[in-house]
């Protein structure tokens, strides 16, 4: 159990006192990793790495189940990819949309809903209505390319700052 697995789970919608918990697990874990090449108490740290280990895997095992039980009530994903600039932006959103949809995510496609909008409206504008839109999801899953857009690294960086789920 490495901090990029930690890592995984800090950024992924959780509760603030489980990335507290988190944190300090991982804090720990590090002190412990470091110790137990020590000749006389290397079994003790040896034994408190295991324990922490197996802390971390159970606070993995309930952020799952808690995903999984909040899946069934339909977790909210917003679709973050590039649209400006590609053609065929409707048929890549519309795929994953349909897949995620058929997993029991709720999503909401700003391609799709982009496409009703009247014309007339600028860039800005439509990332004020996506970004409105991501504020009242649980999660984004970013869409490949998407690190070349500069919406998407916007719906990503609010993502980010809310500790909303980022699935790539």
């Amino acid at each position: 159990m490495g901090s990029r697995e930690l890592g995984e789970i800090k950024g992924a919608g959780i509760t603030e006192d489980a990335k507290k918990t988190i944190s300090q697990l991982e804090s720990l874990y590090a002190h412990c990793m470091c110790m137990r090449g020590k000749e006389e108490e290397g079994e003790i740290w040896e034994a408190d790495c295991k324990a922490i280990e197996i802390a971390i895997k159970a606070i993995r095992q309930q952020y799952m189940d808690n995903r999984a039980e909040k899946q069934g009530k339909g977790l909210r994903l917003y679709l973050s990819g590039p649209i400006s600039g590609t053609d065929d932006y409707i048929k890549r959103f519309e795929e994953v949309e349909d897949r995620l949809t058929e997993e029991g995510y709720s999503v909401i496609n700003p391609a799709r809903l982009l496409e009703r909008l009247p014309g007339g409206f600028s860039h800005e504008e439509y990332m004020g209505v996506c970004m409105g839109l991501l504020a009242a999801c649980d999660a984004i899953c970013m869409l490949g390319g998407w690190e070349g857009s500069a919406g998407a690294n916007r719906e990503y960086g609010f993502a980010l700052a809310r500790g909303m789920g980022i699935y790539k």
